[in-house]
């Protein structure tokens, strides 16, 4: 589990920095940055389906959950 956790991690990464030259700390607001919008959201969570073989509930699609890299992860946690 912690290893899909950290695969899923490492690819919305990949995804949120393909075309900028920044570096993204775990609690920058990803919303501040520009780096993801709402189809940014569906991107993600397609990442995280995919590499976590895990549907995420529609309760837990809320903006919180995908503020910053943290909550990102936490969110996760949370499903695998």
């Amino acid at each position: 589990m912690k290893n899909n956790v950290n695969i899923a991690m490492n690819e919305i990464s990949l995804f949120l920095t393909k075309n900028n030259d920044i570096e993204i700390k775990e609690s920058d607001n990803l919303f501040d940055l520009s780096l993801i919008d709402s189809m940014g959201i569906l991107e993600i969570i397609a990442i995280i389906e995919k590499f976590t073989n895990q549907n995420i509930s529609t309760d837990l699609i809320v903006m919180q959950n995908f503020l910053s890299l943290k909550n990102i992860e936490n969110l996760v946690k949370k499903i695998v």
